[in-house]
């Protein structure tokens, strides 16, 4: 019997026993009454405490879920980069073969810079 069921069939009981709704009902009643709601405050609060923990625990979960989102963002830069030192490098080695460019280092510096800028592909 849920707690409702109880109370409507105290007041059932109550009504029958003095055929006047307003009259007080027992002690023994109104002890059980007192500890439905001592009960259900206990429930209450440690309902409210798991709420509190799980929503920190999801709090924590989307932070985390953010930090990936970061670093996965964080190495594709770097990957990116990265692609562009070796084409530099590339660049810089196949200007270093040909012996017909008179390469100074100012423009073996620029090519680079313009290559790492992503200017040449």
């Amino acid at each position: 019997m849920n707690v409702k069921e109880r109370i409507e069939k105290i007041k059932r009981k109550h009504v029958f026993e003095t055929g006047n709704e307003r009259d007080f009902i027992r002690a023994a009643d109104i002890a059980w009454l007192l500890k439905m709601v001592e009960v259900n405050e206990k429930w209450s609060g440690q309902l409210s405490e798991l709420n509190k923990f799980l929503k920190g625990r999801a709090d924590d979960i989307q932070e985390g879920h953010q930090l990936i989102y970061v670093a996965m963002e964080l190495i594709r830069r770097l990957e990116k980069e990265n692609e562009q030192h070796k084409q530099a490098l590339e660049y810089i080695r196949e200007l270093a073969e040909y012996d017909e460019y008179e390469n100074t280092v100012e423009q073996v510096y620029n090519c680079t810079k313009k290559t790492l800028e992503g200017e040449f592909k």
